[in-house]
Formats: C-alpha cells, sequence, structure tokens
C-alpha cells in the first residue's frame, strides 16, 4: 500500500483538477522555443559560490516549515524542519541521497526529472506528441504567454509567462484525481545573478488548502565553512552486532503481520515496502499521547490528512528504538483475526537487509546481506529509491516500465496510463471484477485480467494476474504500477536498500 513518498519529497504529491475553462487569446509573437530562451536568459544563473538559502512555509492552519539549503556548484544539502521533525536531500560529487524522518539516509537517482511526463514533455517541446502548445498571450492587465502542457489524457498543466519580464508568474496542474492546484510566483529578486520569486502561494481546490512560501535570506558564504557531503545514515533499528535478528511474523491472507510495542501497549502492524516511512492510526496515537503537527492533504484514490508525530519507544522481540516519528492518518484494517493500526515501510526495512521467506513464512532482519547469494540461486534486480519505495523495472507482455515492489498490496496494479500502451484494450462494457479502497478511501473498480508474459531480469514468467483500475484517480503520474504480494510470493526476497538491489529467488 503506497502512503505517499510526498512525505519525504513534496513533488511528489499527487493532486487533481477540473479541466480548466476554455478562453480566448490573443496570437503570441514568439515560438516555443523563443520564449523558453527569454525566460532562461530572465532568470539568469547563480554567480560561482557558495550560499546559504532559507525559506519560510506557512499553512493556512498555521504549521510552518523551514527550507535552508547549502550549495556550491552541483553539491546542495537541502533540510526541511517543521516541529521537532526534520528531512533532508540532497547530491554530493554526483551522488544524490535522502534523509528520512528517523535518520535513514538511502541512495537517490533522477527519476523524478527522467518519469515525470510534465519534465519529459518539456525536454521536446517542439514535437507535438508531447503535448506542448502556446496557446497565446492572456487579455489581463497584466498579460502572460500561456504553455498548456497535456503529456496524457488526464494530465496537463498551464504556464503563464509575464509578457514583460518573461518570468514565471502562475502555474496550474492537472493530475488524476479531481483538485485544482495552483502556484502563484511574485516579488521576485536578483540573488547573485539569479532571479528567484521571493514569494511562492499555493492553493487548492479555490484556496481550500492554502501555503504561503517566502525567502527568509539569500547569503553568499565561505565554501570551506559547510559541509555538504553525504550524511551518516541512523537506522531505525540497531542491530548490535548481530548477524541476523528473526523478526516474529504472521503470513495471513491479508498480508504480513508483526507485532510491536508502543509505550507498553501491543500493537499489529502491515509490513508494507510500498510505504516510505511508519504510519500510525491517528485515533491510536491520540491514545498514546502523541501529538501531531505539521497536517497536509493528500490525495491517491481519494483523500487522506497527514501529519507528524513522535512515539517515546518502538520494539518488537529483539529490536529496540526511542524518540520514533510516525506519519499519522485514519488507517485502520479490521480483519477477522486481527486490528491492523499501521504500516512498517522503510525505516523498518531499511535497518538492515529484510529477507521474506514465504516459503517457510518467515521474516529476517540481517546487518549485511549474506555473500553467498548468487551460489545459491538468487537473483537481483536494480532498485531505485527515490521516493522511499522500492522501484524496480519490469515488462508486462513485452511493454517495459516501473513498478513498486509493494508486500502492502494485495495484487499486481498496472495503472490505467500503463495499461493504454498495450494494443489490446479491454473490451468496452466490460464490468468490474471487484471493488477495492487504499488510504484514501474512495472505493473504485478493477478488472482482473492474465498477462501472458512478466519478465523480471533474466527470468521470465508466464500466465501473470493483474489488476487494472477502472478509475483514473486510482494511479499515480511517475511511474506504472505495483508489483503486488500475489506475484512477490512466488519468491523469496531479501530488500536490500543499502546497496540499492532486491534479491530473489522462485519457491521451489
Amino acid at each position: 500500500m503506497l502512503v505517499g513518498a510526498a512525505v519525504v519529497l513534496a513533488a511528489l504529491w499527487s493532486l487533481v483538477a477540473d479541466t480548466p475553462p476554455t478562453r480566448a487569446y490573443a496570437p503570441a509573437s514568439v515560438t516555443l522555443s523563443q520564449l523558453f530562451d527569454l525566460n532562461r536568459r530572465a532568470a539568469g544563473a547563480l554567480e560561482p559560490g557558495a550560499y546559504r538559502a532559507v525559506m519560510r512555509t506557512q499553512s493556512s492552519a498555521g504549521d510552518v516549515w523551514t527550507t535552508e539549503t547549502f550549495s556550491n556548484g552541483s553539491d546542495f544539502r537541502t533540510t526541511v524542519k517543521q516541529g521537532d521533525v526534520s528531512w533532508a536531500y540532497g547530491e554530493y560529487q554526483g551522488r544524490q541521497w535522502q534523509r528520512d524522518v528517523n535518520g535513514l539516509v538511502l541512495p537517490s537517482s533522477s527519476f523524478a526529472q527522467e518519469e515525470d511526463p510534465f519534465i519529459g514533455a518539456l525536454r521536446a517541446p517542439e514535437n507535438p506528441q508531447t503535448g506542448v502548445k502556446l496557446l497565446g498571450l492572456t487579455a489581463d492587465e497584466s498579460p502572460s504567454l500561456v504553455v498548456e502542457i497535456a503529456p496524457h489524457s488526464g494530465l496537463m498543466e498551464r504556464r503563464y509567462y509575464d509578457a514583460k519580464t518573461d518570468l514565471l508568474s502562475r502555474l496550474d496542474m492537472i493530475d488524476y484525481d479531481g483538485h485544482k492546484q495552483v502556484w502563484l510566483y511574485s516579488g521576485y529578486r536578483r540573488f547573485f545573478g539569479r532571479m528567484v520569486a521571493s514569494v511562492i502561494d499555493y492553493e487548492q481546490d479555490g484556496a481550500s488548502v492554502t501555503r504561503r512560501t517566502s525567502v527568509a535570506s539569500y547569503d553568499r558564504v565561505l565554501a570551506g565553512s559547510i559541509d555538504l557531503t553525504i550524511p551518516p545514515s541512523r537506522p531505525l533499528f540497531d542491530l548490535a552486532g548481530r548477524d541476523a535478528v528473526a523478526v516474529p511474523a504472521r503470513f495471513t491472507d491479508h498480508g504480513i503481520i508483526v507485532r510491536v510495542s508502543i509505550a507498553g501497549r501491543g500493537l499489529d502492524f502491515l509490513l508494507d515496502s510500498g510505504c516510505p516511512d511508519m504510519v500510525i492510526d491517528r485515533g491510536v496515537a491520540d491514545e498514546l499521547g502523541m501529538p501531531s503537527t505539521g497536517a497536509m492533504r493528500m490525495s491517491f484514490a481519494g483523500d487522506y490528512t497527514i501529519a507528524n508525530a513522535r512515539a517515546p519507544d518502538l520494539s518488537l522481540t529483539g529490536l529496540a528504538a526511542r524518540d520514533v516519528a510516525f506519519s499519522t492518518l485514519n488507517f485502520e484494517e479490521q480483519n477477522p483475526s486481527e486490528r491492523v493500526v499501521g504500516l512498517l515501510g522503510t525505516d523498518f526495512i531499511g535497518s538492515g537487509a529484510l529477507e521474506v521467506d514465504f516459503q517457510n513464512k518467515i521474516l529476517t532482519l540481517y546487518g549485511q546481506v549474506p555473500p553467498d547469494l548468487t551460489e545459491r540461486g538468487w537473483s537481483a534486480l536494480p532498485l531505485r529509491l527515490d521516493y522511499g519505495v522500492p522501484m524496480i523495472q519490469a515488462a508486462f507482455s513485452g511493454v517495459p516500465g516501473n513498478f513498486v515492489a509493494d508486500l502492502g498490496a494485495l495484487y499486481s496494479m498496472l495503472y490505467p496510463h500503463y495499461f493504454a500502451r498495450f494494443p489490446n484494450k479491454i473490451p468496452s462494457g466490460m464490468a468490474d471484477q471487484e471493488e477495492l479502497i487504499t488510504v484514501g478511501g474512495k472505493p473504485f473498480g478493477v478488472k482482473h485480467l492474465t498477462m501472458k508474459r512478466l519478465v523480471l531480469g533474466d527470468w521470465i514468467f508466464g500466465d501473470v494476474q493483474v489488476v487494472v483500475p477502472s478509475a483514473a484517480y486510482a494511479q499515480q503520474r511517475d511511474y506504472d504500477g505495483l508489483i503486488g504480494r500475489d506475484t512477490l510470493s512466488d519468491f523469496d526476497l531479501i530488500f536490500d536498500y543499502a546497496n540499492r538491489k532486491l534479491w530473489f529467488k522462485p519457491l521451489v
């Protein structure tokens, strides 16, 4: 179950809008290429040197985020703080990284820049198939040149460039889910050669959600006074020199359930590799005396509110941690034999290398990956962890894509925008076979299909079962779906986040 990597990087939010009304524009006197060239010239470039920039964001609810960035050339470190919670990301000597709220540092990459359809379309704006068009000039008092980006059905951005300054003044976004997002850029100032909007106002659904970000400071600093190296990782659990720890778990039809203790209270959590952090039900957090801050409204197959909270401790057999950061939301799964009130995601899995032995129904957390896996018949797939979840490349029936290896999802799911690439679409009028519901709470129908072939690395599997949502809002735009437990349970798995690998061995 993918809760949302946006907890770590706000650029990953999947929010949507109604199609904006059609309006008339005056003809533009420039081409797309000329407009983008004018914008680059107007924006300028940062002078060589080392810098410290501080941004302050305040929501309409009064929550405050502070974003501090130190940079020197292409190297940078950005730290975001909200209350007593902080996370960071950066790049050092060509290596990208991210640190989550509990201190786990993972390697990162340029996945968002490579796969985001809006960014991809702008790499070839003159190609008509990318969906980039210069609509024309608005008739406002301060006219703007409007560029529309519509790379796929259901996705649209409109970017407004001030006709006098050639700087971006507004961005409207349409995604897959029914909300309207607007960013307004104002108060441009030149800082060391580069024009920066000193105020960015964000609105969703006509100001039902608002945030204002402003530049608090932007200063040149001595290069020797800042540290841009990759920070040391602080795993959630310390194995204290042990090679491996057995984690008691129940392998059920509803998922892998792990019993944990918080403040002396026993609770059932779901092991969920599709969750980028640790999640606990808001009501249970309140009962445990865990106050929450920094509430944000998110959207994936429905709307939900997520916030930050801390638990005094977290323990399970053989493992213990103190002062643990959680995300809180309305989450509870009532199954016949257990009440699941949270998710064990990346923080737990990344404490070492986690083996999920579906054959013997055992979880084992290793300090390091066993050295002889290849000799014992294991294969490895490279992982990308940009969103805090394990993304792998796979191909269904010859169509390659990027998928989350998601232990929290019952089914392997092909998102509609990916499934549209297949020549044989679902027959018109075919009924949904089942209704699903995720953390967003908005039900959606799915159709069960059989794909003739699945390719994972050097392995080829036939007649793989998948589901395809009928609703456009049950998908995210930057990747193509989920490899769920119905497929993953055909293997023994080792999630090795430190080395960016997913090891797997088909069951005998």
